[in-house]
């Protein structure tokens, strides 16, 4: 059975993007297997992923997560155990899943007297993963007295631990803001409606918004999309962007369409 360490290094090696997470699974599952516990159950809820229960007794039951996704961000660096493909766990899941890893083998090397359920979740960077978890309603089977998930920084020393009181991580959504125009010529412009200027507008408008430090709000755009050849105005314009917030607030009910709306 592998270590903590080397799970992280196979894993940082061998990344697979949301819902892709099957030789992730496979892996962390043969390995599991190994500690030949009788206490231990596994559940599988969904395609990738899966929860480990830990059960000891008939009370109730603490919960540990982690995130076994990565991006589709191409890895750059010299680190000996780089990532073999085009993506990367460039936000620590390879980490969280060995640290959360490596607390299962603890727990039941030491018979821990406690009902624990290990939940390693697919598909965190898609905001989707957890939901669907939910959604299968897996977690009303167990009686769940606290929940407990953590995320590596390297604004602090190695070894701290870092927590506050209240809210420790923002919410966050992800929106795609879409502008139609109509296309004509570079030399007509007149004839037509550039949706790219529209879009640069939106921008410059966002970065107007004032900020209040009393209730924290950052608006984000990653990506812009517009444009189809040099010597056409565009018609269609697209910023993808994202909201961090300490409230989000989901309203359905625009033109008879689902959308979100965001209130802080």
């Amino acid at each position: 059975m592998i270590t903590p360490i080397e799970l992280r290094h196979i894993m940082h090696q061998n990344p697979e993007l949301s819902f892709q997470e099957f030789n992730t699974t496979k892996f962390l599952l043969q390995n599991i297997s190994e500690l030949k516990s009788q206490s231990l159950k596994i559940h599988m809820p969904l395609q990738t992923g899966f929860i480990a229960e830990y059960r000891v007794n008939e009370g109730e039951f603490f919960l540990f997560r982690a995130d076994i996704d990565a991006l589709p961000v191409r890895e750059e660096t010299d680190c000996p155990f780089k990532s073999c493909n085009n993506f990367m766990h460039a936000c620590g899941h390879d980490v969280h899943t060995s640290i959360l890893y490596g607390f299962l083998q603890y727990v039941v090397k030491h018979r821990i007297e406690q009902n624990i359920l290990f939940l390693f979740q697919p598909a965190e960077e898609l905001g989707a993963g957890a939901k669907k978890i939910l959604d299968t309603k897996i977690l009303e089977r167990f009686n769940i007295s606290r929940s407990f998930a953590l995320h590596v920084i390297d604004e602090y020393p190695e070894g701290t631990v870092a927590s506050t009181r209240g809210a420790l991580f923002a919410s966050s959504i992800e929106l795609n803001v879409e502008f139609f125009g109509v296309n004509t010529h570079i030399a007509f412009p007149q004839k037509g409606k550039n949706a790219l200027n529209a879009l640069r507008s939106y921008l410059d408008m966002i970065d107007r918004i004032p900020l209040n430090p009393l209730e924290p709000f950052v608006y984000g755009t990653g990506k812009v999309v517009s444009g189809t050849v040099i010597n056409i105005i565009p018609a269609h314009a697209i910023a993808e962007c994202a909201i961090r917030s300490l409230s989000l607030r989901k309203t359905v009910n625009m033109s008879g369409n689902s959308r979100e709306y965001l209130k802080v």
